[in-house]
């Protein structure tokens, strides 16, 4: 895994435990997790096409029993193998190229038809939005932590980016922090 950061693998799993509790939640309701990787990438000689990442106690080589797990897989796998042909199947742009026929009829309807183009359009216009607000709010922030940095005072930050002062002293800190 020479190009994918332990860390990165790491934090994403991390999100999705975030969300999974309200707060105040007990901790024993944190659901058994499982997030699968497809990193299209090449991989170090001799590392495997899929690699189970669980934690383990150092001192006695026993799961730690988290119940969490990250599997890896490399989309650049070409074994003849069925993850091997489903990962063939993901770099595919005809459906008639495809090992798989579930996957293959989905991927007709998605861009053969009228009805899937229409849906894919929808969905990559979403896609578009997120990032486009994504964008919006990086650069909010950015300009808040320049005038904060030019010592400009919170409130007039706040109102010149559309934000609370508390938003603004949330930033601040995460600032300060890093």
């Amino acid at each position: 895994m020479n190009h994918t950061n332990p860390k990165r693998l790491r934090y994403h799993s991390s999100i999705i435990d975030v969300h999974s509790l309200y707060t105040g939640e007990e901790f024993e309701k944190l659901p058994e997790s499982k997030v699968i990787f497809i990193v299209d990438e090449e991989s170090d000689a001799g590392v495997e096409p899929i690699l189970h990442i669980k934690r383990t106690v150092r001192e006695t080589g026993g799961d730690y029993n988290d119940k969490s797990e990250i599997i890896y897989i490399n989309a650049r796998m070409k074994e003849d193998t069925e993850l091997g042909r489903l990962m063939h199947d993901f770099h595919c742009t005809k459906a008639e190229d495809m090992y798989s026929e579930v996957l293959a009829k989905r991927v007709r309807v998605l861009k053969e038809t009228r009805e899937g183009v229409e849906t894919m359009c929808k969905e990559m216009d979403k896609i578009y939005q997120v990032g486009e607000e994504s964008g919006k709010e990086k650069g909010k922030y950015e300009t808040a932590m320049k005038l904060l940095e030019l010592g400009a005072r919170e409130d007039m930050i706040a109102e010149a980016v559309g934000h609370s002062v508390e938003e603004i002293k949330r930033w601040k800190n995460d600032m300060k922090r890093q």
